[in-house]
């Protein structure tokens, strides 16, 4: 089974300073990533799924270390199997907190502002393989259909246009900026 809706994707434009995230990119080192939470229910009787709707939903904060050139973010994930119709009454839900650590080599040369937006999306794109993971093997060790949580992607949103085929001319002469695993 795997989650509809296609792939989970950012796109620039929502909020995000793509610029500032490279910018401390470049400068941050990823020293590891572990699941420090996880919470799993299911319903015994609607077991396989059918007639559900998935709900994916993320999120990431920052947790101080003690050291300037320190960062940790927690990652925060759920993935739901809810009944057509019925908001209360679920056949799946998982949850899993991971905390990915990073190194900041000259962390003076950014705001707290500029850490803030790293760590609002890159700790997400970093920990996005080890969540799908836990996902697909946990759904397979309970018995369950197993369930495939979609790629995550950051990309640029067209350039707005009045005709079509000028949009399509563009995109595909553009390099992609689209990230996955």
């Amino acid at each position: 089974m795997t989650a509809k809706g296609n792939d989970k994707s950012i796109k620039e434009g929502s909020g995000l300073d793509f610029k500032v995230i490279q910018r401390v990119a470049e400068k941050a080192s990823l020293e590891d990533i572990f699941l420090i939470d996880a919470e799993i229910k299911s319903d015994p009787v609607h077991r396989d799924g059918r007639g559900a709707t998935l709900r994916l939903v993320f999120g990431s904060d920052i947790r101080p270390k003690g050291s300037i050139d320190k960062l940790a973010v927690l990652c925060n994930f759920l993935v739901s199997a809810v009944k057509e119709g019925d908001k209360e009454d679920f056949s799946l839900e998982i949850k899993a907190t991971f905390s990915v650590n990073y190194k900041i080599h000259s962390p003076d040369t950014f705001s707290a502002s500029d850490i803030e937006m790293f760590a609002k999306i890159n700790p997400i794109y970093n920990c996005w393989p080890y969540w799908r993971e836990f996902v697909q093997n946990i759904t397979a060790r309970m018995g369950l259909p197993t369930l495939t949580i979609p790629l995550f992607k950051i990309s640029k949103p067209m350039e707005d246009s009045a005709n079509p085929e000028e949009k399509s001319s563009k995109a595909s002469n553009r390099k992609s900026t689209s990230k996955s695993e």
